[in-house]
């Protein structure tokens, strides 16, 4: 199978991702512990090296969203058109 991106792209991606989102002192550091939990998740259940670094860039991307996200644009469920009010 052909990738895009092959994985020291994806990992050094990663890399400053969390050196920029959830070191100490970055605007996500309250997220560390529970990501580095999930990255030891990810390890664990995924046997494959790309799959585990994009698993964690996911993450990483999902952090920075509820982080860093306009003030207008809260991060909430869309509501289901289909459920009666």
């Amino acid at each position: 199978m052909t990738h895009s991106h092959d994985l020291a792209e994806i990992e050094a991606t990663v890399a400053r991702m969390e050196a920029s989102l959830i070191a100490p002192g970055g605007p996500a550091a309250a997220y560390a512990a529970a990501y580095a939990a999930q990255a030891r998740r990810f390890d664990a259940d995924l046997a494959d090296p790309r799959d585990r670094a994009l698993a964690r860039s996911a993450a990483l991307m999902m952090i920075k969203a509820i982080v860093i996200r306009p003030a207008a644009a809260p991060v909430v469920a869309p509501e289901d058109p289909d459920e009666e009010a």
